[in-house]
């Protein structure tokens, strides 16, 4: 067993999620732990994932952005998070709290590696380029999670579903700082609470709001985008080929998936205005969710 009471398999995760199209791969590394020998010295924490990794660093964001500062306390205890964030603390080894303090780990310790890898091949006539990026979400983190005191009777320790206190800070990367000042659109946040069990259509949301931003800002009465250059931006391993394009069953399973997450994210946005013709997506200017001030 772990030291936090979890098996020691159950640590064993993905150390990194990488997404690819045409020349550009995206890659997410995830951060390690002490392992339990010296057989297995670290162990992977896994890479931040689900909407509740999304709406922490929703949350992390706006929070920085409201204080002017790229630090952000995180409250005294875990309750006081769970609170800024809307979340029931619940206990156990599969309650919230554990949950919620796991994925705080994950986004504080991950790295994000943007790499483009373009050429005709080997041999003298052969040109290869390569263009890389690597970005600290988080720069600087203190975080601490304490069970209960000891009970006083017999000095052993709290149970493993006993309450639970927590609190640091966390400082954001130079580089998501810098564009947390100069390039924020603003997100309603009741629609990202209401799409957090929903990561498809959290992303989607997330992705109009920016699009339709740009359009006011452009003038454009609309934008159309095909299925793989939405697959380019919201994709998850859906089925490829060579060039990095959907086959045509990649293509219907991401159809179908993402009108379903566009029909969530329309009960909460009436006034959104998206056409999807045959294997295309079409906005048309409406402004953004939330102006900007």
């Amino acid at each position: 067993m772990a030291p936090d009471g979890e098996p020691e398999t159950r640590r064993l995760l993905a150390s990194d999620y990488t997404a690819t199209n045409g020349a550009f791969t995206l890659t997410v590394r995830a951060g390690t732990r002490r392992g339990p020998s010296h057989l297995h010295p670290r162990l992977s924490l896994g890479v931040p994932s689900g909407g509740l990794a999304r709406l922490l660093l929703v949350f992390l964001v706006t929070e920085a952005k409201k204080r002017k500062s790229p630090t952000v306390p995180l409250g005294r205890t875990l309750a006081d998070l769970c609170g800024a964030l809307d979340v029931t603390p619940s206990g156990g080894r599969r309650g919230r709290l554990r949950y919620l303090f796991d994925q705080l780990l994950r986004l504080a310790t991950c790295s994000v590696a943007f790499q483009w890898e373009t050429g005709t091949g080997y041999g003298h006539l052969g040109r290869e380029r390569y263009r890389g990026e690597s970005v600290l979400l988080v720069e600087a983190y203190d975080l601490w999670w304490e069970r209960a005191t000891a009970t006083a009777a017999t000095g052993a320790p709290a149970p493993i579903d006993g309450p639970a206190v927590a609190g640091g800070t966390i400082t954001l990367g130079a580089q998501l700082w810098d564009l947390c000042r100069t390039a924020c659109f603003p997100l309603d946040w009741r629609k990202i609470q209401a799409l957090r069990d929903y990561p498809a259509a959290l992303d989607l949301y997330a992705f109009l709001t920016h699009r339709l931003d740009k359009l006011q800002t452009d003038g454009a009465p609309e934008v159309a985008l095909n299925y793989d250059q939405l697959h380019a931006q919201l994709g998850s391993h859906y089925a490829t080929d060579e060039a990095g394009r959907l086959t045509p069953r990649g293509k219907k399973d991401f159809g179908h998936n993402l009108r379903r997450a566009l029909r969530r994210v329309q009960l909460l946005w009436p006034a959104l205005d998206v056409a999807t013709p045959r294997g295309r997506f079409v906005v048309r200017s409406t402004g953004p969710d939330v102006p900007h001030r």
